[in-house]
This record gives structure tokens, C-alpha cells and sequence, in this order.
């Protein structure tokens, strides 16, 4: 069936004239509200500067707290995600032990790169495609890439494979258990009371901290080990929230810990934002933004020096998805999956295709969804499967095609969406958690709020009531700026 374009289908979507503009306003996000709530309780117990030995482990666990909170609630589902098979980590152990062993690996190497745990299939095979630019700055000689995930090849036989590390974690892990002091469980137990208190859940933080204390220190005393085996100067790291150890490690060393923007940041983003008066540790000395507009999206740690580096994979796919003008796109609705509410998301989309005289259906899946898992789902919904399309794969670059032929996309939070209505692509936000991180599309309508299934099919009526969002393209995804990186190198 030939795709139709949004002018071919325009005539039919209207018998009579519309009476008034589509409307629809944005209900309150139980996302923020639970952030803004923990920020009370790590404000009223200093919790923060909540210590397990030499670990601050509140601000080593601040994201896994918050993600086991909003679990709880209902907030966030547990995304169906593909894994890597125990056949694929056993065959890829003697290579990942023997040849991609960074304890194996002997010389002096002032940077040290970990590279995205996602990496993405592009025009030139499968590439980490945040830290992909460093290759071109970087003197390799002077430079080791490891990979978080030892299983997946990289395309580059240099790499090397975290596997050993985590081997070595682990084990020191077992045999240097951790243990709190009682002043330090008292403060622990404060903390999980008000958590029980204000939030109505019921959690052992005293365990989790603890267990998380011991993982912590046995990660972060491997890679002191290795930093200084190889004299390491400059750690660049992405995700730096996640991998609080590794800044740990850095620090202790002497190097310099660089972050490179991997994604949204916002305004009650665990691993960005720090209101007036929280003093976190195991921040980034330096976060490389991909604009200037994100210098401004979060109330950024004091510490952290902030540079734009620019988006190299993001600016090169902008200029080059040639987007068409908005009445000869193809009338498709592309709705783009997210982890944590890939429910909400699925949901949503199934009861949309429903809906009378709408437009074809594309979910785009987030790289940790299982597609036969979703495709079940969508198989059971009964559903037209010719006007509902399940997209995965191609990593970035793919998602950047659909959106620069697409007439609508469809979200709650992620870059991608930004990315897309810098592209042309119309946005519509909707009720999932979450969605407020990008409540400033909103405001300089950039994008509308879709309050439900139906009220989403009226809206893309109206499409032409959105703004233009050349802005989008200038001011948060620049260019590359090599200059930044050289001026790192001289420090």
C-alpha cells in the first residue's frame, strides 16, 4: 500500500469545517512530583553527605534509589529489554579475558575512554556514536577504549572488554564486604522512615546502601589500580551518574574526569540536576554539552565546569536527512519507545491506531526493547497490522530517516524528540511520567500535549498551529568543536 501524504489525506480527516482549535492541557507529572520530593528528604537529612565508610553512597546510589522508588510506585515499568544471552558471554569470555584484557595491557595511556553501553549500528558499521568523535581527537597511542558490555563487538579490535573488571568487582566484592557503623545506620534508618513516611513505600535502605557501599569501593579500588598502572590523566566517560566508581577512582588518581552528553537533561534529571543547597560527590570536573541551551536546562553542580562541544553524529544526520516540507511527508505517526515507560508508550499507541480516519502507526523501538516480546503484545491487540509498523534498528541514524519523512512524532521524554522537531517533524507530548523534562517545548510551542488517544487523532488536524523550530537545530545540537577537546589535552 503506497504511504499517503498529509495533503492527500487532509481532505478526508474533515466533513465539516472544525469549530475551534484543538486544546488539550498537561495534568500534573507524578515524575517530578516524586523528584521534588526526594530533593525535600536529601535536603531535611543532609543526605548527601550520608557516608559508609570512605563512600558518600547517597550520592553514589542517587539514581538506582530513585528508579527503585518510582518502580514501586507504578511510576516507571520495567522495560521489556533484550539482553545478551549467557552463550554469547561464555563464547565471548577467552577473547575478553586473553586479547581484550585492560590488565593485560601494559604502557602508559594518559586517556582513558568508556564508551556507551549502547552502541549503534551507523553507515559504518556498529559504533559507539557519542564517543565516536574522540577517534579523531584523541592521539591514539596515548588513548585505551573499553566497552561496558564485553559481549557486543565494537567494530575496533583494539577495544577492550569490561569483563575482566567486572570479574575482579566482583570478587572483591565478596571478600571485602561493607559494613555500617551505628551512627552511620541511624542516618540511613532516618532516611528510610521518611521515605516510608512521605512516600508510602517500605524499602531496606540500610541494605541496599550498604551492599552498594561494598560495590562500590571494590570497583572503585580495581580501577585505581588500573588508572595508575597506566598512568591515566583524563577519564571521559558518558553516563558519569551511573558510573559514580569510575569518577571516584579518577579523582583519587589525579585525572581529570570529562563527561559527554549523552542525552536529555532537565530539571529533575537524578543525574543532573542539584537544587540550591545539595553538595553531591563524584561529579564530572568537565560536561561537554551538545549547545548552549543545556546550560541552563538543570541547576548543574557548581563544580562541574561546563563546555559545548557540540553533537558531530547529531549535526551531520540533521543536515543530511534532507526533511521535506510538512504537506508531503508521509501521513505517519511515529511514536518514539522509552525506557522505563515503554508501557505507558505501547499503550497509548494500540488505542490511538483504533481511533477513526488516523493516519499509519510507526512505533520506534528504544534499543533495549525486545521486538519479538512487543510484536506479541501488538499481535494480541488484534489490531490492523498494515497500518501499525514495529521499527527497531539502525540506531540513531534510523530514527532520524522516519522523522525526517514522518509528518508527527509522538513522546513523552528523550532526545529524540528534540532531535525530530529540529527535523520538521510536528511533536506531541503525552501523559506518561515524565513528560515535563521537555515542558518547554511546550511553552514555545515547539510542541502540544495530547491528553489521550483520541484527543492526539484531533490534534494532528492541526498541525500548521506549531512554531517553527529552526531554533531547536541552532541552539541545542551545534556543530563539533574540536578546539574544547584540544584545550582539555593541553591542561
Amino acid at each position: 500500500m503506497a504511504a499517503k501524504s498529509v495533503d492527500d489525506m487532509r481532505a478526508g480527516w474533515f466533513h465539516t469545517p472544525p469549530m475551534c482549535p484543538f486544546e488539550s492541557s498537561a495534568p500534573p507529572d507524578p515524575a517530578k512530583a516524586i523528584y521534588d520530593e526526594i530533593v525535600s528528604i536529601e535536603r531535611d537529612f543532609a543526605a548527601h553527605q550520608l557516608t559508609i565508610g570512605d563512600v558518600r553512597i547517597w550520592s553514589a546510589m542517587r539514581l538506582q534509589i530513585a528508579e527503585s522508588l518510582m518502580l514501586a510506585l507504578g511510576i516507571l515499568n520495567r522495560p521489556i529489554a533484550r539482553r545478551i544471552s549467557r552463550r554469547s558471554r561464555i563464547n565471548a569470555l577467552p577473547e575478553n579475558l586473553i586479547l581484550r584484557n585492560p590488565f593485560l595491557k601494559h604502557g602508559t595511556f594518559p586517556n582513558f575512554v568508556m564508551k556507551w553501553e549502547r552502541s549503534q549500528q551507523t553507515d559504518n558499521g556498529l559504533q559507539d556514536v557519542i564517543t565516536q568523535p574522540l577517534r579523531d581527537l584523541l592521539p591514539p597511542e596515548d588513548t585505551r577504549y573499553t566497552q561496558m558490555l564485553g559481549a557486543i563487538p565494537s567494530g575496533y579490535p583494539a577495544d577492550l572488554s569490561f569483563e575482566a573488571v567486572a570479574m575482579a568487582t566482583k570478587a572483591r566484592a565478596a571478600i571485602s564486604p561493607s559494613y555500617a557503623s551505628r551512627l552511620e545506620r541511624d542516618g540511613m534508618l532516618q532516611i528510610q522512615q521518611a521515605i516510608e513516611d512521605r512516600l508510602g513505600v517500605r524499602m531496606d535502605l540500610v541494605s541496599k546502601l550498604t551492599k552498594g557501599a561494598a560495590e562500590f569501593r571494590a570497583q572503585r579500588d580495581v580501577f585505581i589500580r588500573l588508572f595508575r598502572h597506566w598512568r591515566v590523566r583524563r577519564l571521559f566517560v558518558v553516563v558519569a551518574y551511573a558510573r559514580a566508581s569510575l569518577v571516584a577512582a579518577a579523582k583519587a588518581c589525579g585525572a581529570t574526569t570529562i563527561e559527554l552528553q549523552h542525552g536529555l537533561i532537565h530539571r529533575s534529571h537524578f543525574g543532573y540536576d542539584f537544587p540550591e543547597g545539595l553538595e553531591p560527590a563524584y561529579r564530572p570536573d568537565i560536561l561537554l554539552l551538545y549547545g548552549d541551551y543545556w546550560r541552563n536546562a538543570a541547576r548543574h553542580y557548581a563544580g562541574t565546569r561546563l563546555e559545548v562541544f557540540g553533537a558531530p553524529y547529531l549535526d551531520r544526520h540533521l543536515k543530511s536527512a534532507n526533511p521535506v516540507p510538512h504537506g508531503q511527508r508521509e501521513a505517519a505517526v511515529l511514536f518514539i519507545s522509552q525506557a522505563g515507560i515503554f508501557k505507558n508508550i505501547l499503550e497509548f499507541a494500540l488505542e490511538f491506531s483504533r481511533q477513526p480516519n488516523i493516519p499509519r502507526v510507526i512505533l520506534r523501538l528504544h534499543p533495549a526493547d525486545d521486538i519479538n516480546a512487543v510484536d506479541q503484545i501488538v499481535s494480541q491487540a488484534m489490531i490492523d497490522r498494515e497500518k501499525f509498523e514495529i521499527s527497531t534498528g539502525g540506531g540513531g541514524g534510523q530514527t532520524l530517516s522516519l522523522q525526517a519523512r514522518c509528518a508527527f512524532q509522538v513522546g513523552a521524554f528523550s532526545t529524540a524528540l528534540l532531535e525530530g522537531a529540529a527535523l520538521g517533524c510536528k511533536t506531541y507530548l503525552i501523559p506518561a511520567p515524565g513528560w515535563s523534562a521537555l515542558s518547554g517545548m511546550l511553552d514555545a510551542q515547539y510542541a502540544q500535549f495530547a491528553s489521550s488517544p483520541a484527543a492526539l487523532a484531533r490534534a494532528i488536524q492541526f498541525p500548521n498551529t506549531l512554531s517553527s523550530t529552526d531554533v531547536i537545530g541552532r541552539q541545542m545540537f551545534c556543530p563539533a568543536r574540536p578546539a574544547v577537546i584540544e584545550d582539555i589535552l593541553r591542561d
